[in-house]
Order: C-alpha cells, then structure tokens, then sequence
C-alpha cells in the first residue's frame, strides 16, 4: 500500500516536543487527529512510524505531538520532513483527486486534441497551477478548476479533458 503526503513539519513549537505543519491536504480535520498511525520521512521512500499524540493550532497551521518525541531538539531533527498517511487511511470523496495522481496524465481539448502531457502541479498559491508539456518540450499552464478550464478528468483512461481558452498555448 502507497504513502500519501498529508504535510510537512516546518520547525519546532513549545518546550515538549511539538512542531507546527505546513499541511497538504484538503481534510486536515480528517487526517490529523490524535491517536492517528503516521509516519516521518525526508525523502518519501524510507519511513519511520509513529502516531499523533496531541494536535492542536489552527487547520492551516496545525500543531502537533508525535510520540516518541518529547524536546524541541528532538523535533528540529525533523524538521522538512513529510508526514505521511498508508493511502487506505486517507481515501477521498467522489470527485476528489490526489495531486501527484494527475502527473503523467494526457491533456486534450473538448475537440479531442492532443495538448500535451501533465508535468507538474504546482501548489504555490491558492489554487494549484498544472503545468503541462506540449510535444517538443514547450510547457503551458493552467489552473486546477474543476467546470471553469477541466471538463474531465478521467484516471484510468489517463487523460484529463480543458477547455483550451485562445492564447493559453
């Protein structure tokens, strides 16, 4: 069963071992809560398991207690590293999609058209850019929106379907 990124640890809070997250997840109600199976890495291929002790802060900031970590010193060892769930303990709702699921996807107009391949999603802003490669290297982008640039977005067939607005390539 894969990992799912759910956030990053971005430094140490308090005198017993907390740290703030930089969440990466449309659920953090769902995903971080105590009691809760996770597991630490810094490159997304080795984990070491632990659970949430404590979570408190705010959703867009969470603060949270791993156990096995009890001093400020502790928590900056791990500092950047991801915070992992197993996929079956993150699944999603109808209509909702992972992230990393849309790289590799084929980019086609309403026509049918061939635009390109997706490359990357970017996550720098509110609303996440796609960035897309057309044959012959050149990238274009776009916004993640659901009805006002995707019209489909379609995983086993490997292909999502934009309205290709004039200009955009």
């Amino acid at each position: 069963m894969g990992k799912v990124l759910i956030g990053t640890l971005s430094r140490s809070f308090g005198v017993k071992g907390e740290a703030k997250v930089v969440p990466n997840t449309s659920f953090p109600e769902e995903r971080f809560r105590p009691g809760k199976k996770v597991f630490l890495s810094k490159d997304g291929e080795q984990f070491l398991e632990t659970s949430f002790e404590e979570v408190r802060g705010t959703l867009k900031e969470p603060i949270v207690k791993l156990k096995g970590i009890s001093t400020p010193e502790e928590a900056d060892k791990y500092k950047r590293y991801g915070l992992y769930l197993d996929e079956g303990d993150a699944p999603l709702p109808e209509g909702y999609y992972r992230l990393e699921d849309l790289k590799g996807l084929i980019v086609k107009n309403d026509l049918g058209d061939i635009l390109g391949k997706i490359d990357d999603v970017l996550t720098y802003s509110k609303v996440p850019s796609i960035k897309a490669v057309r044959e012959g290297g050149k990238p274009f982008y776009f916004p993640f929106l659901m009805d006002d640039f995707i019209s489909k977005i379609d995983l086993e067939k490997k292909e999502m379907i934009i309205h290709e607005v004039p200009g955009m390539l």
